[in-house]
């Protein structure tokens, strides 16, 4: 029988066995004692099933979670370098993780195939590994994963945001993730090429301007002015469009 997390729960709370003992029985209406709460810890005695219901209510957490099935926190990284990599070189169709991981490597760190050139010496020829799989886990490509993907690894709120998850539910919560970042890196970038752009037009409608007012200047095409003032727009437009996906309608922007 797995382990209860009871434990990591409590301290989380920041309560000791007995204040935690008093407000399940204050603020929860579930009386338990102190000295059961230190054996439900310690694997002594295990709840029933009425009581471990009553106690993940109680304390907003899955059933699931709460009596310690799922993935546990020490392991964690190794389920997220296997995901990563059976992803990347597994994939099938329409594989959602496989998409997000292409994506971000491919767009926000121009990196897609070095994955690839770990598995091939300086002349371009494949190796082979003794384990006969085509493309094993190596240390090289393990470090590849930690130093791109830093918010898996290093972010600790994520990490724990993993605990407890079944199969389904971590691959889902890492390929949201992954394109949360991916989206949210995307849109950055674009508004620093808006920002760029506009900087550049209002630049050269300085100078448009300065020509226009300049009485000296007599053969100034105003026309051919405005067509290039009205192309900037246009292109700052479509970087908006283009760079963020979001599908807006180009008419709305006028």
């Amino acid at each position: 029988m797995t382990q209860l997390r009871l434990k990591d729960i409590r301290e989380k709370l920041k309560k000791t066995q007995e204040e935690f003992s008093e407000y399940l029985s204050q603020e929860k209406g579930i009386r338990i004692s102190r000295s059961t709460i230190a054996k439900y810890e310690s694997g002594v005695i295990y709840p029933s099933k009425r009581t471990l219901k009553k106690l993940a209510n109680a304390l907003d957490v899955s059933e699931y979670y709460l009596s310690g099935q799922g993935y546990k926190s020490e392991d964690i990284n190794e389920n997220l370098l296997q995901l990563l990599h059976t992803a990347f070189f597994n994939y099938q169709d329409d594989d959602e993780t496989h998409n997000a991981i292409l994506s971000y490597l491919h767009n926000i760190l121009n990196e897609s195939v070095r994955p690839m050139n770990y598995y091939y010496d300086s002349n371009g020829n494949k190796l082979t590994f003794s384990s006969g799989i085509e493309y094993p886990r190596i240390d090289a490509v393990d470090d590849f994963w930690k130093e791109s993907f830093p918010f898996l690894f290093k972010d600790s709120k994520f990490q724990e945001s993993l605990v407890g998850t079944n199969k389904l539910e971590f691959v889902s919560t890492v390929t949201y993730r992954i394109t949360d970042i991916y989206k949210r890196i995307s849109f950055s970038i674009c508004l620093n090429s808006i920002s760029k752009q506009l900087e550049d037009l209002d630049s050269n409608v300085k100078k448009i301007s300065s020509n226009i007012l300049n009485e000296d200047n007599k053969n100034i095409d105003i026309q051919k002015q405005t067509e290039f003032i009205d192309n900037a727009i246009s292109q700052i437009r479509n970087t908006y469009y283009f760079s963020t996906g979001t599908g807006l309608d180009h008419s709305r922007l006028n």
